[in-house]
């Protein structure tokens, strides 16, 4: 590449979008980080001719220059620079073997799946991190096991990660082992274990999260909750309930968003009372659980719902009173309509329309009709994590 007599400007030569002259800044032997800034003006272009002076700037001799070419290399997605981010895994520096696991799982190419299980056993543990999330993102399977033994790292950053990559491969073998990660010393690990066996779904693992919701840590009890949810279990009902009133309001939003997903009408008069509850957070995952169930015995308090003081408790109210489909809905819904908060008109005006009726009156501020609008809150509220 050609030698600049002076340093190049990187800024404008991207500006002027030159991708040759950035691609020739890259030769410049002086100051590294004018290297370091031509690469990532060349991945802000995102030209396809710049593939190849990218992968070439893995051999440059400064870090931060084959660091921020793998990032790019990774971001492009370019199958051609798989082999050589492969050999990157292997390079001196850890910071850029850590990206060169970044940048093969936002790839995702099956070739890397062997050289990021021996990544695991780097000997930097932000290393073996990242190579336990990139298999975890490639998802195959013959990783699992490696992953199982990274369970036990002697790094709880190592052990979060490999129990995040088992859920997202979601192979039964890690049942038993991630059930035994419930007892690491860590929380952060206990509280991905917990999750990962929600999402893998066995039913082995209903009473080790019932456990779990004994937790003395309030994001691995409300992550031991929400798994109970996922895997739908009726053994979990009881224990659910309880945890209504719990003292965090994160297990109890948990527990009530559960409840709504396993589905029983057993749980109905308890969340009736969670909608009595002081944060607005576990009103509304009750609301959503109500609406789940949709028991008539739920009607008047969700009705009463929609004059909460919370926004999205009573656009939670108005969607729940459309999924129970009682006329004694109607009159409160349309009344509903007249809210000072557009989502909660939306969602009256959905609401009644499940029901049959017609939704066109303006709300009190007189901006929009309700009905005229694409009713934005049919998905489940956010509750999870």
């Amino acid at each position: 590449m050609p030698i600049f007599s002076r340093p190049p400007n990187v800024e404008k030569l991207k500006a002027e979008g030159d991708v040759k002259g950035l691609i020739e800044a890259l030769g410049h032997k002086g100051d590294p980080d004018i290297r370091r800034a031509a690469v990532r003006a060349l991945s802000e272009i995102g030209d396809q001719r710049i593939v190849e002076p990218l992968i070439a700037a893995l051999k440059d001799w400064n870090e931060h220059v084959r660091e921020a070419a793998i990032y790019a290399l990774g971001e492009i997605g370019d199958p051609q620079a798989v082999e050589p981010l492969i050999a990157s895994l292997k390079d001196g520096e850890a910071m850029v073997r850590r990206a060169a696991a970044y940048a093969l799982e936002r790839i995702g190419d099956l070739q890397a799946v062997g050289p990021l299980i021996s990544a695991l056993r780097d000997e930097l543990a932000s290393v073996r991190q990242a190579a336990a999330y990139a298999l975890g993102e490639i998802g195959d399977p013959q990783a699992v096991e490696p992953l199982i033994a990274s369970l036990k790292d002697g790094e709880a950053m190592v052990r979060r990660a490999a129990a995040y990559a088992l859920e997202r491969i979601g192979d039964l073998q890690a049942v038993g082992p991630l059930i035994s990660a419930l007892r690491d010393e860590l929380a952060s690990v206990r509280q991905a274990a917990a999750y990962a066996l929600g999402e893998i779904g066995d039913p082995q693992a209903v009473e080790p999260l019932i456990a779990s919701l004994k937790d003395g840590d309030d994001d691995v009890r409300s992550a031991a909750a929400y798994s109970l949810g996922l895997i739908g279990d009726a053994g979990a009902i009881e224990p659910l309930i309880i945890a209504l009133e719990d003292e965090s309001r994160w297990v109890r939003g948990a527990a009530a968003y559960a409840l709504g997903l396993i589905g029983s009408t057993q749980a109905v008069e308890p969340l009736i009372v969670a909608l009595e509850d002081l944060d607005s957070y576990v009103r509304e995952a009750a609301i959503y659980a109500l609406g789940e169930i949709s028991d008539p015995r739920a009607v008047e308090p969700l009705i009463a719902a929609l004059e909460d003081w919370d926004e999205y408790v009573r656009e939670a109210a108005a969607y729940a009173l459309g999924e129970i489909g009682d006329t004694r809905a109607v009159e409160p819904l349309r009344a509903a309509l007249k809210d000072e908060v557009e989502d909660v008109c939306r969602a009256a005006a959905k609401a009644l329309e499940s029901l049959g009726q017609p939704s066109g009156e303006e709300s009190s501020i007189g901006l929009y009709n309700c009905s005229d609008f694409p009713y934005q809150g049919e998905q489940a509220p956010d509750l999870a994590r």
